[in-house]
């Protein structure tokens, strides 16, 4: 278990990057990776030796809205790694916030992954909430998707972003539960923990961006 966490430390110190919320746990979600920003993720079961890693990068052009993400997955002993394209529709700020983000994309674009090639939609809402509310609990966000074939149609989820450096979301994904909370590190670091399919997983991630 010690040489796990120290792997995930070395890790996430040598990308020098962070994850952003691009997803609700694992359900893609209407936000992207802002412009000009890289980040990445790796997370190591407790138990067993199915690792996770991504890395996102937001296209360093703010009317484009795109982002582009490599996920790797070993659930076995064979690495599968596959390219997903995530494309903002529209944005909340566009709006002023009346409506929800709106994002389509397409996981696993060359079919090389785990779960295959599947298109979607995902929406983003960010939820009003009282001065009162807003001291305690922050910002909440829902979110609700469709997707075809691996991605087994639609999903909902919610993410509650606090003011103590602590995010955490849950999720019904693929007909299962699952959930994350990430803890705002010293700098840019951050630390997650995950749970889904009955495992959980630790990791960090760190943030670059113009």
């Amino acid at each position: 278990m010690s040489r796990r966490i120290c792997l995930i430390v070395a890790v996430g110190i040598a990308l020098s990057i962070r994850a952003n919320a691009d997803r609700i746990v694992r359900a893609p979600s209407g936000r992207i990776t802002l412009p000009g920003h890289l980040t990445a993720r790796y997370l190591m079961p407790t138990i067993g030796s199915r690792t996770s890693a991504r890395l996102n990068i937001g296209v360093p052009k703010d009317d484009l809205g795109l982002e582009m993400e490599v996920e790797a997955l070993r659930p076995q002993r064979v690495t599968r790694t596959a390219l997903n394209l995530h494309y903002s529709v529209i944005s909340e700020a566009f709006t002023n916030n009346l409506a929800p983000s709106v994002a389509v994309g397409i996981q696993d674009v060359l079919n090389t992954g785990a779960s295959g090639r599947a298109a979607y939609l995902a929406l983003s809402k960010t939820i009003p909430l009282s001065e009162a509310m807003e001291t305690h609990l922050g910002t909440l966000r829902l979110h609700a998707g469709y997707g075809s074939r691996s991605m087994d149609g639609g999903w909902i989820g919610a993410t509650v972003v606090t003011r103590y450096r602590i995010a955490v979301s849950a999720e019904y994904y693929r007909r299962r539960p699952a959930y994350s909370a990430q803890i705002d590190l010293v700098g840019p670091l951050q630390a997650y923990a995950y749970r889904y399919d009955d495992t959980t997983y630790l990791g960090l991630g760190i943030t670059l961006g113009r």
